[in-house]
């Protein structure tokens, strides 16, 4: 059976061995990962997952050695600070650095243990930031195929079923933006624009 992590901001990632893979196009029986160094290491390893996550094939060989990922969570003790952990080893957070981020340093820091980490923006997103466009783009590809569900894409592809009922309702692929929309449209700016410059003309 397949193997899945998910990180702080919604995306859901296929591991097989130490290695992780993002979703790149549906298949007729299942979906096609690729490496997730694909673009940084130009790394060419792939694998195929059926509809039932079960691996059913695996093609060339990473050409990098494989990434490492830190789990975030909440300790029981205390005002329940957010702890990180990688390897069994436990960092604690000790600073704060751009982006929303943190730099966290080895629990054994009293042991004098240089044991450093950052993690950016290591605290769980909104809903809206939990997937991509191109994941709701395959999740609107597999319902109306019907190689799936509403309820089993939103499951999935890690997307809110309510949101993805809505995109696939308005027949539409890109994320609206956000903020108030504008009161006076372009065109109604362009008219205004004109009738004022003839007024002072």
């Amino acid at each position: 059976m397949a193997k899945y992590i998910t990180l702080t901001r919604g995306n859901r990632l296929l591991c097989i061995g130490d290695y992780t893979y993002s979703i790149s196009r549906p298949v007729s029986n299942g979906y096609r990962y690729k490496c997730t160094n694909t673009r940084s290491k130009k790394c060419t390893a792939f694998a195929y997952v059926s509809n039932d996550d079960i691996i059913f094939k695996q093609g060339n060989e990473h050409n990098h050695p494989p990434s490492t990922y830190f789990r975030f969570v909440r300790s029981t003790r205390g005002k329940g600070a957010i702890i990180a952990i990688c390897d069994n080893y436990l960092f604690s957070r000790n600073s704060k650095i751009g982006k929303g981020g943190a730099r966290f340093a080895c629990s054994k820091l009293s042991k004098n243990c240089p044991g450093r980490i950052r993690g950016r923006r290591y605290r769980s997103m909104g809903l809206r930031a939990r997937w991509t466009q191109e994941e709701m783009q395959l999740a609107m590809a597999a319902v109306k195929s019907g190689e799936m569900g509403v309820y089993t894409a939103s499951q999935h592809f890690n997307i809110p079923r309510r949101t993805l009922g809505s995109y696939l309702k308005n027949n539409r692929e890109h994320k609206s933006k956000l903020g108030r929309k504008p009161s006076i449209s372009i065109s109604e700016k362009t008219d205004s624009s004109s009738t004022q410059e003839s007024i002072d003309m």
